[in-house]
């Protein structure tokens, strides 16, 4: 809990951007990290496919970078939702 790290940027600092809201996207940035680990997964053979042209090679991840987009922005959704019924509900 009191822990320190230095976290450098470039967004400068009269940005609209607050340092809290710097950090949150910092630490947040390792859910899109998850997505391409099975890129890396052994199990999954993503260094061994066998195509004629590199161009094949850079449509089948640029489909499959499409495919993480779209099943990560399932959940994001649905968190967006559920916050937006819970601002118009009163307890």
């Amino acid at each position: 809990m009191a822990g320190r790290f230095i976290l450098a940027t470039n967004i400068e600092s009269h940005s609209e951007i607050k340092s809290p809201e710097i950090l949150w996207n910092y630490k947040n940035q390792q859910a899109g990290e998850r997505g391409f680990s099975f890129l890396k997964d052994p199990q999954f053979l993503a260094d061994s496919f066998f195509v004629e042209k590199p161009q094949r090679l850079e449509t089948i991840l640029l489909i499959m970078s499409l495919c993480l987009l779209v099943y990560n922005l399932g959940p994001r959704e649905l968190k967006n939702t559920l916050k937006r019924t819970n601002n118009g509900v009163k307890n």
